[in-house]
């Protein structure tokens, strides 16, 4: 049920970023005689973290938020490094309570209304839909600082910064409140890495908090023990007042492909963390006030593409070869001015200053992350840029009629390797049985689904054709769109389509044999086909270009070039090399297994596939040639049951 009443603004939570935008749009007054509503789950009562930055006292952000800021340090220290000065800069410490608070008193003034609720979706409109369960709640600028999910993180295999603390006051005064370690790494590191951060509040109060950069989350149990023995040896014995606890994802990728004017994302969402250390309170001190100077329109704040990289190198490092990150980190320390790696993480040094901070750094290490990263940049176009060479090589561009015995040889290859294991773990998509097991009701039902498409090229070839047409348009397009986050059923189906009728297009006279061979009528206007594939490649083209698809746009270029090779051979590299190889590392990403586990799994359902098509070309007893002709009858049976369990299998794991 909707409300009739239309809000200026809906605040889809109620976290840091929206207190720093709160306070921002009261200061510009922006909230003034508007209607507002915030949606958050918990009524924000409790001091649940500890927010931190550095600065000047001359700095707008220090002056803006001063009236909240509980503690200031101006030195830093790292593990049993000798303490340094910061200064000018200070390093301060907000409490979340103090900032909550500082934002209902902002609340109550202009009048905002508050619901304890959950947001379970955002309908995209010129009025804007916020569901939140059975209600509806109307808006024309929507603040969606909405948690991120990180289960569907977790499965991304990231790097994360996990951690847990615990609020002390100690039993003797040993602490230094002048000071504050930012990272100590005398812990053991269990396969990540890992350090101490301490910050004290007073001589026998503070926070002593150890933290895990490492793609698997810290374990709570055991890392309580780490922190109880840390503090003991280091600061003797305590009382634990508070534990706090928290998850950050690491990461340069974007959280949320929302393009909506009408909606205006925060924190984690508009990519206000930095990757590469956690920090977030002055992105999104910033992101709140280029907010605010464009009159609450959508804003964001530009990383310069070189931090970009600096943040990606060290991600690879930590999740590649995580023993190296102490030693990275405390060389960093060891041999740079500390003000200087501050300027540094702040994303302001120049060339000069960069260079200087790496020379100190183990160069092999990066340049090898480097290779790595790209390598991550370019691995998407390999495959559709090995398919353009192909169509130039001399060796494999020589036309013949079906396949050549080096085409057969190569083509035999890839399906052994991959286009047939890439549908041989059918049984893991969840659509044929819940537990995810070959089992013999799978493979009769497998069986079920393909006869009765055996039996209609039996009785009507042409109709199975259009069939075939249709329901394998539809999956490689389905395969691709998801593959370029694209979502859209018109552009799943057209690109499918395309892929299809430019094939047989642009190679008509091997068509119209393989039809022959197949029983299939041949009576096709070759001009209407010809311009309709033409149309359809151009449009599909000129789409790719508009999205900034450069995959997209080289596959339509291999379309574009394959007239100098068969029929045969342009649909066995696209279906192989391209949809199968997509294929399988959709399903590898789902299981979360190893390429070899996965050969090992789709080992019996292989047998089956080539023992099923031996025992189908006995059967009709054709030659060599009619053989492959028919090897499309065989490609559509078995495709239809795997193009069910896959379409279910995208539409469960990729919504």
């Amino acid at each position: 049920m909707a409300e009739k009443k239309i809000y200026d603004y809906i605040f889809t939570g109620f976290g840091a970023s929206t207190c720093i935008l709160l306070r921002e749009m009261d200061i510009k007054g922006l909230l003034k005689n508007k209607k507002s509503l915030i949606i958050d789950p918990n009524t924000k009562n409790e001091n649940d973290k500890t927010f931190c930055f550095w600065a000047r006292k001359t700095d707008d952000i220090y002056n803006e938020y001063q009236d909240i800021i509980s503690n200031e340090w101006s030195k830093i220290q790292i593990s049993d490094y000798q303490a340094k000065s910061i200064a000018p800069l200070f390093y301060f410490h907000i409490k979340s309570i103090d900032l909550y608070d500082s934002a209902k008193k902002v609340i109550k003034k202009n009048n905002i209304i508050s619901k304890i609720d959950s947001v379970s979706k955002i309908n995209e409109s010129k009025i804007t839909e916020v569901i939140v369960g059975s209600k509806k709640y109307l808006g024309y600028k929507i603040i969606d600082c909405r948690t991120i999910n990180m289960k569907y993180l977790i499965e991304e295999k990231i790097i994360y910064q996990s951690f847990i603390g615990f609020k002390v006051k100690l039993k003797a005064k040993n602490f230094d409140s002048n000071k504050f370690n930012l990272m100590d790494f005398r812990v053991e590191q269990k396969e990540g890495t890992q350090f101490v951060y301490t910050l004290p509040y007073s001589n026998d109060t503070g926070l002593v908090e150890l933290t895990r950069f490492a793609d698997n989350i810290i374990e709570r149990k055991n890392s309580e023990l780490i922190l109880d023995k840390y503090i003991k040896n280091h600061f003797g014995e305590y009382d634990l007042l508070k534990k706090e606890i928290g998850l950050i994802p690491m990461s340069t990728k974007k959280f949320s492909n929302i393009n909506s004017k009408n909606i205006i994302e925060l924190g984690t969402r508009a990519g206000n963390i930095k990757p590469s250390t956690g920090y977030g309170f002055k992105k999104m001190y910033n992101h709140s006030k280029s907010i605010c100077n464009n009159a609450v329109e959508k804003s964001s704040i530009t990383t310069k593409k070189k931090f970009q990289l600096y943040d990606e190198l060290l991600l690879i490092i930590l999740n590649k070869w995580p023993k190296y990150g102490k030693d990275i980190f405390l060389k960093l320390f060891k041999h740079s001015d500390y003000k200087l790696i501050l300027k540094f993480l702040d994303e302001k040094t120049n060339l000069r200053d960069d260079i200087k901070i790496f020379s100190k750094l183990q160069i092999s290490l990066f340049l090898k992350s480097l290779l790595i990263w790209c390598f991550l940049k370019t691995k998407k176009i390999i495959i559709p840029s090995l398919l353009i060479i192909l169509t130039l090589l001399p060796s494999y561009s020589e036309k013949v009629v079906l396949l050549n015995n080096n085409q057969i040889v190569f083509m035999s290859l890839g399906l052994l390797l991959i286009g047939i294991p890439h549908g041989a773990l059918d049984y893991y998509s969840g659509f044929f049985n819940s537990s995810k097991k070959l089992t013999i009701s799978f493979i009769l039902l497998y069986l079920l689904l393909m006869i009765p498409i055996f039996i209609l090229w039996v009785l009507n070839p042409s109709l199975s054709l259009v069939f075939f047409i249709l329901f394998s348009s539809w999956h490689f397009g389905q395969t691709d769109m998801r593959y370029w986050n694209i979502k859209s059923p018109v552009l799943t189906l057209l690109w499918g389509l395309t892929i299809f009728i430019y094939i047989f297009s642009n190679h008509i006279d091997e068509f119209e044999e393989i039809l022959k061979l197949i029983d299939v009528s041949d009576n096709i206007n070759i001009t209407i086909l010809t311009s309709i594939s033409t149309i359809l490649l151009a449009g599909t083209t000129f789409i790719s270009i508009y999205k900034r698809k450069l995959t997209w746009f080289l596959l339509c270029l291999f379309l574009y070039l394959s007239y100098s090779l068969s029929l045969v051979y342009t649909f066995g590299l696209y279906f192989i090399f391209h949809h199968s190889v997509i294929g399988w590392y959709d399903i590898k990403k789902n299981l979360n297994l190893s390429h070899l586990k996965m050969y090992l799994k789709a080992v019996p359902f292989n047998l089956g596939a080539i023992f099923i098509y031996l025992i189908f070309t006995s059967i009709i007893n054709k030659n060599t040639s009619e053989h492959i002709s028919w090897f499309f009858v065989f490609l559509s049976c078995i495709s239809f049951p795997h193009i069910i369990s896959m379409n279910f299998f995208y539409t469960k794991n990729y919504k």
